[in-house]
């Protein structure tokens, strides 16, 4: 499995992935890299963003909470 969660000295910590993905973030992407897919499979994309949605805003924010807390406990150290 790889790191995605890092400390670099005493204050810097950071997360290299984007645990908070929305729609919009979903489209710029798709037109940013001009993925090279059929307008279908772009529509189902997007319509399996919808269908998870719920989801992800939930895992979302159960990362961020438990990066907070891994930041405060070992912060005191």
């Amino acid at each position: 499995m790889f790191e995605s969660g890092f400390k670099n000295g005493k204050y810097a910590w950071g997360l290299q992935f984007h645990p908070e993905i929305t729609y919009e973030m979903l489209l710029s992407w798709l037109d940013f890299y001009r993925i090279d897919l059929d307008d279908m499979i772009k529509k189902n994309i997007l319509l399996g963003y919808f269908e998870k949605r719920v989801k992800y805003d939930y895992f979302a924010k159960k990362i961020y909470y438990n990066f907070a807390c891994a930041i405060d406990q070992r912060s005191k150290f």
